[in-house]
């Protein structure tokens, strides 16, 4: 069997059966959410989350993590690492919009867990990843969309 997703020819056998798609879930899926919804086994969130809730708030992320859910099929995983609040009061005086957004944040990084297993994500492994020459640590979750999901 074979599809067609943004001009890449997909087939079931490795390694065609893999595609890689960019997308801004925030902004771009206004009105498409059935057309992608249960389309993706795995979805990488990597540092993206800071520029978000910096760009948009509190509502943006929320905005976010649900579009995520929606997007995984049943049994598929999110990857997720999220920069923590210290980069976030590094990077607010890089914009005025930063700084006005980052004033009014009330969901913090450290709550994103709690907030995406709110939403039916079930924690299924945290790792601790070293960046960069500052040796910077993080956070990586890897949750997992429950097979027996109701969508939100």
């Amino acid at each position: 069997t074979t599809t067609t997703t943004t001009n890449t020819k997909i087939t079931n056998t490795f390694p065609r059966n893999i595609a890689f798609e960019v997308v801004d879930v925030v902004e771009d899926l206004n009105g498409c959410e059935s057309v992608i919804a249960n389309s993706f086994d795995v979805i990488l969130c990597f540092n993206v989350t800071k520029f978000v809730h910096l760009t948009s708030g509190d509502n943006a992320i929320t905005t976010l993590f649900k579009r995520l859910y929606l997007m995984l099929k049943p049994g598929g995983k999110l990857v997720l690492q999220a920069q923590g609040w210290e980069s976030y009061q590094k990077d607010r005086q890089k914009l005025p919009l930063y700084l006005h957004n980052s004033k009014r944040i009330t969901i913090r990084p450290s709550s994103f867990p709690k907030q995406l297993m709110a939403l039916g994500f079930l924690l299924q492994a945290q790792h601790t990843v070293v960046e960069g020459r500052q040796c910077r640590k993080r956070p990586m979750f890897v949750f997992l969309k429950p097979k027996e999901t109701t969508i939100l």
